[in-house]
């Protein structure tokens, strides 16, 4: 089984609002900057930042079908309640060499949020993921986060999108 770490010291930040420039300078709308942060920010700081809000975090891969399909509604998700409080983050688990394809991808998809480049790591640091997040090997997986920064639910429980979403609206009805 592959393990992964918590430290992902290849943090990808994509900024959100933030548009390439056309050749007169101008930002076209819907569009998204991607760069890899030099700093080394890691998932657990994140989730910790945000205390006070709630967190949605989706383990995902490029080469993971059932992630792909449902990233777009991660990408919903955040579009239609940041302004209510949520804060979505993705953690994808491809390879280090495969990065350019994930950055690609999250472009593509406008993940105009925090994203994770999960590296390999040992033993500890898929316990750590395990307890943390309930991330087991498996994904599409994806993890919630209440306002007091406990986790609330994760996919080891399986509900369907709308179940998730009615959690989701649940939480940031709460303050």
């Amino acid at each position: 089984m592959r393990s992964w770490s918590l430290i992902g010291a290849a943090l990808v930040a994509i900024a959100a609002g933030v548009g390439l420039a056309d050749d007169a300078g101008k930002k076209p709308e819907g569009k998204v900057e991607i760069a890899v942060a030099a700093k080394t920010e890691t998932l657990d700081e994140a989730v910790k930042k945000n205390k006070g809000k709630v967190i949605v975090i989706d383990f995902w891969a490029t080469w993971c079908k059932p992630c792909v399909e449902k990233f777009p509604h991660l990408v919903e998700l955040h579009k239609k309640n940041a302004e209510k409080g949520l804060v979505c983050m993705s953690a994808s688990l491809d390879d280090a060499d495969d990065k350019e394809m994930a950055l690609k991808f999250l472009k593509e998809k406008g993940a105009a949020f925090p994203n994770f480049l999960l590296t390999a790591s040992g033993k500890e640091e898929e316990k750590k993921l395990e307890d943390r997040y309930g991330l087991e090997g498996g994904i599409p997986h994806m993890a919630i986060f209440s306002r007091s920064g406990e986790k609330v639910w994760d996919s080891r429980t399986k509900k369907k999108e709308k179940e998730i979403d009615a959690l989701i609206e649940e939480e940031l009805a709460k303050k």
